[in-house]
């Protein structure tokens, strides 16, 4: 078979090869790919669709400069959460102390209905057992649980304070009628009525102060709620 015949290239023919021009005799030149980088490049034509490629990676669509909408908070707010934290231990340890107190007065009360005898003990109970808990909670560094842990409790024990409260009204109030008009009879497991009348007296007081300490609680949770949920929205590096 006569003829000229080329390589047997798999893809493309001879011609397109960046060698081609050596074969056919021309001399080799080392800064053609230079050269060949010094002529502009043609203009590309707007594209008109499809504007979706699915090939690019979905970090290339980011904008390298982007203005973050989030504010960094106070420098003053880790001090003021450390401060309202240990206010609010305080709180709890005098809470707890009343409590106790109280559900010793409402123990040595009798003569006193069912149903009444139960919405009287059952409050104190109950918040001794939040106490305690918010005693362990508010102890620990506010560090050592993550912000929204810290904001969920925060938000319970708000609840808490919330139901706590209008128990400890109602227990003063009748407390008071007990202790002036003597409205409900009640007597004591001392049998000795100069006992009683301290006991009820002293459960009116402390019922209204345990009360008060719980209001004022409330208040210092709904902020620290806020506080934390706030923190919980700052990125890693700008948390407290």
């Amino acid at each position: 078979m006569g003829g000229s015949s080329s390589p047997p290239f798999l893809y493309d023919p001879v011609s397109q090869w960046s060698f081609n021009d050596y074969h056919r005799g021309k001399p080799f030149n080392p800064k053609a790919v230079t050269q060949a980088s010094w002529t502009p490049r043609p203009q590309s034509t707007p594209q008109e669709g499809p504007l979706v490629n699915f090939n690019r990676h979905p970090d290339t669509l980011a904008t390298p400069r982007q203005n973050s909408p989030i504010k960094p908070m106070s420098r003053h707010t880790k001090a003021r959460v450390t401060h309202t934290r240990r206010f609010q231990l305080l709180l709890r340890i005098l809470s707890l102390l009343g409590a106790i107190g109280i559900l010793f007065c409402v123990i040595c009360i009798n003569h006193t209905d069912v149903s009444f005898g139960w919405i009287i003990r059952v409050a104190p109970s109950v918040a001794i057992l939040h106490n305690i808990y918010a005693i362990y909670h508010l102890v620990r560094s506010a560090a050592s649980r993550p912000p929204g842990s810290s904001t969920s409790y925060h938000l319970f024990a708000s609840i808490m304070d919330a139901g706590l409260v209008p128990f400890y009204a109602f227990i003063s109030f009748v407390a008071h009628k007990e202790f002036h008009d003597g409205y409900y009879n009640w007597g004591t497991v001392f049998d000795d009525e100069k006992l009683e009348h301290y006991i009820v007296e002293s459960l009116f007081y402390a019922s209204a102060g345990v009360g008060g300490l719980h209001l004022v609680s409330l208040m210092i949770s709904i902020y620290l709620a806020i506080v934390f949920r706030q923190i919980t929205k700052l990125p890693p590096d700008m948390t407290l």
